[in-house]
């Protein structure tokens, strides 16, 4: 559908939609692009994938500019390297990053692995958590381990 300028704002739907951007695979139910913008949006059953992080949510916005991604809805992150998770509602990061940085507002729960294979994961309730690299997580406001 065209908008002034010229531009277009592309819907797909009506079955899994999948969207490349270099080394990221997206997928959803549904999916719209907004050329003016440069921005998507993955809708209903989000998968996004690549070579550091995987990611399931509700809804996922991708600015093609920044290279931005921020995920709503039942927000489940996991860190390929390490095995830590960030689960919450809302998470974001950018992905062409030189130094990986994913945050996480309204109360997520971060799971950090034990080092060693005998232990249990470290459980972490925070008002923010941040995980940067694969080997640094830090929380913020209000927490509870």
């Amino acid at each position: 559908m065209p908008e002034s300028g010229g531009a277009y704002t592309t819907y797909l739907g009506g079955g899994t939609v999948t969207l490349w951007c270099g080394d990221a695979v997206m997928t959803g139910d549904s999916a719209v692009h907004y050329e003016t913008e440069e921005r998507a949006e993955m809708i209903g059953n989000v998968v996004y994938r690549d070579t550091t992080r995987s990611l399931d949510s509700n809804l996922l916005t991708y600015f093609e500019h920044s290279d931005q991604v921020i995920a709503e809805g039942d927000v489940h992150l996991v860190l390929l390297a390490t095995g830590a998770r960030l689960d919450g509602p809302r998470a974001s990061f950018f992905r062409a990053a030189t130094q990986s940085r994913t945050i996480a507002t309204d109360r997520p729960r971060m799971t950090i692995p034990p080092k060693q294979p005998v232990g249990e994961p470290i459980l972490v309730d925070s008002d923010v958590a941040e995980f940067l690299g694969s080997d640094r997580a830090v929380a913020r406001g209000n927490v509870d381990i």
